[in-house]
């Protein structure tokens, strides 16, 4: 009674509903079942509210053992509670829980069933359900075993199994479809099953009761021609029901005999209806997930098999005669499985190229996994590379590591030159052994993975600045490539820009614009520090800025802004196409001036024909100085 004050003193619910449950369990031993009956009911509604599926599932399970175990079943609701608290383990996902309320339920139907047949057909039924419960990943197998269980144990000429084609949703008319069919089942006895067993389902809604008629010949008014002509004797019907939702029905019939089926045969049935309805639904869910699955690993699989079409070396953009050295490369290199140093500038596509090298290889329909070394601390790299344990610190859960994801395909280390000399030594070791150790320890594990590294560092350079391991970078650098600039291969800005401008009208849902003569001139003067990622930048600023059918140069790109005011600032009073031509005619001095007058080099560097070029110098009158020669 004190513990009673202090509880109730405090509104506490969740402890109140707990005092309901043991008041409860006290009436049981008193043998005050209206009262204790009330108690477990009140106990169930409030940890139903609070909410507390996990309590609730227990409170209904605990009262049931212990009514069964005093022998007081057969005057409580004990069916009503097991069929809550198998409800509320299904809602928490606690299979076990589950599995011991349906036990519980079995030993119910056990202790309720005719003696005459109750213990041949109660052993049937714990088998049935044993089995059933193993054999949820297999869906057909599961409705078959489960048809032919019910249709022989009840000992009925046929049965029909009907699951629901939508939701289930209350609002809904929900359409049963036959599924599996056990005995001499033609047309008319399935069609006769489904108008039953829809029958069933409006009554259940109503009246929350199966359906059963026990000799079809008194059934007056309710007595089909169906049933006159398939000459039935005795129908039972009982719904499916998960968590107050219909999946289905178990329909039987019986044309030998009438009163095949009474009030012990519907009981039984509606038990073995629930157990079946948790194992069909779980079932579906495990189909389901396996379909999924399948699905997702189709689609991974056409996505790679699309990126290897797509990351074709012959689908490169750009023919100048740099490029096509660098391909050249790649496509040898992409036949092997060395290790690959790329080098170039920001900027320049060394991502782009390294996953042409994954995609035209071998290994193209493995992981690619990309890691920027320069973006982690030394610490936090170490374990995104190789792995860390669980527990090595405070909170830490266990991660696989890159190099185990990649296992297969190719990993690619971006930054390489950023990465601290600490973790060089380990991944120095991973080249060497072929083996990861995770950190914290453990059991090396091995791994096949290609590497290819990138770098727009002078590695060199940080070598003889003890920044850079000489020996990773002789495991690194077995077959180089280096990618030039985009203002060494400036054949290639027009197929360039003509494709940024064809991606962004595609995003933009606009038709793809032309480029005018100055904004093509002007492409082709700017250095492009950022190389191809600038370029890329700039088209898509045009786009976004430029709603006409015909883009051009404003602004221009940034180097040739600067330039434009370190030259003089420009007169205020300038067209665009005078400043334009201004750069056009610098551009020209200063690539002739690199060359040493030879124009065909020039040329080749301007992405201009030697005609074009010929052309310019005599528009902008350019003096004929000696140096300036042409070489075929």
């Amino acid at each position: 009674t004190e513990i009673a004050a202090w509880l109730a003193a405090r509104h506490g619910e969740y402890a109140k509903a707990h005092l309901l449950v043991l008041r409860a369990e006290l009436g049981f031993m008193a043998a005050d079942l209206t009262a204790a009956t009330a108690l477990v009911r009140e106990a169930l509604a409030n940890f139903a509210s609070l909410p507390a599926p996990a309590e609730r599932a227990w409170a209904a399970a605990e009262c049931s053992r212990l009514a069964i175990q005093r022998g007081l079943d057969g005057q409580l609701p004990v069916h009503d509670w097991l069929r809550e608290a198998a409800e509320a383990y299904d809602l928490t996902g606690d299979r076990r829980g589950r599995e011991q309320a349906l036990a519980l339920a079995v030993d119910w139907y056990r202790r309720h069933s005719p003696a005459t047949v109750r213990m041949h057909r109660d052993r049937d039924l714990l088998q049935a359900v044993n089995r059933l419960l193993d054999s949820m990943s297999d869906f057909g197998q599961l409705t078959r075993e489960a048809m032919r269980l019910a249709v022989e144990q009840l000992d009925a000429e046929r049965g029909v199994l009907l699951l629901v084609s939508s939701d289930g949703d209350e609002d809904v008319d929900v359409t049963l479809q036959p599924v599996v069919e056990f005995g001499a089942v033609d047309a008319e006895t399935r069609d006769h099953a489904l108008t039953y067993s829809r029958d069933v389902v409006h009554r259940v809604r109503e009246t929350g009761g199966s359906l059963v008629l026990r000799d079809a010949r008194t059934e007056g008014d309710r007595l089909s021609h169906s049933m006159v002509t398939l000459g039935l004797r005795s129908v039972l019907c009982v719904p499916l029901f998960v968590s107050s939702r219909l999946v289905g029905a178990v329909y039987l019939d019986d044309s030998r005999r009438a009163e095949a089926f009474g009030d012990s045969e519907r009981t039984l049935l509606e038990g073995f209806a629930e157990l079946l309805a948790v194992a069909i639904e779980n079932s579906r869910g495990q189909a389901r997930a396996r379909r999924d699955y399948e699905q997702l690993f189709d689609e991974n699989l056409s996505l790679r098999r699309d990126a290897s079409v797509r990351y074709r070396p012959h689908n490169i953009i750009g023919g100048s005669l740099a490029l096509q050295r660098v391909m050249s490369v790649v496509e040898r290199a992409a036949a092997t499985d060395a290790t690959v140093l790329i080098s170039g500038e920001n900027g320049t596509g060394k991502e782009l190229v390294a996953r042409m090298l994954h995609h035209a290889g071998a290994r193209t329909l493995k992981p690619f996994v990309a890691v920027n070394c320069g973006a982690l601390t030394s610490t936090l790299l170490e374990s995104e590379l190789f792995g860390i344990l669980a527990d090595v610190a405070s909170g830490v859960k266990a991660r696989p590591g890159r190099f185990v994801e990649a296992d297969g395909g190719t990993l690619f280390l971006d930054e390489i030159g950023e990465m601290p000399v600490q973790q060089q030594v380990a991944l120095l070791r991973v080249l060497s052994t072929g083996t990861v150790t995770p950190v914290g320890g453990g059991r090396p594990i091995a791994v096949s993975v290609r590497v290819i590294a990138a770098t727009n560092r002078d590695l060199m350079q940080d070598i003889e600045d003890g920044r850079f391991r000489q020996d990773l970078w002789y495991r690194l650098n077995v077959i180089p490539v280096e990618i030039p600039p985009l203002r060494e291969r400036r054949a290639d800005i027009p197929a360039l820009a003509q494709h940024f401008v064809a991606v962004f009208a595609n995003q933009q849902g606009r038709e793809i614009p032309e480029l005018s003569p100055a904004l093509m001139s002007v492409l082709m003067q700017s250095g492009w520090p950022g190389n191809v990622r600038e370029l890329q930048n700039y088209i898509e600023r045009l786009m976004a800025m430029t709603p006409g059918k015909v883009l051009r140069p404003d602004p221009l790109p940034h180097d040739l802004q600067k330039r434009a005011r370190s030259v003089g600032r420009l007169d205020r009073g300038r067209t665009l196409r005078e400043m334009v031509a201004e750069l056009e005619r610098r551009q020209l001095q200063e690539a002739l001036e690199r060359h040493g007058g030879n124009q065909s080099q020039a040329a080749r560097e301007l992405g201009l024909t030697e005609q074009s070029l010929r052309y310019r110098l005599r528009r902008y009158a350019l003096p004929p100085k000696r140096h300036f020669r042409r070489t075929r």
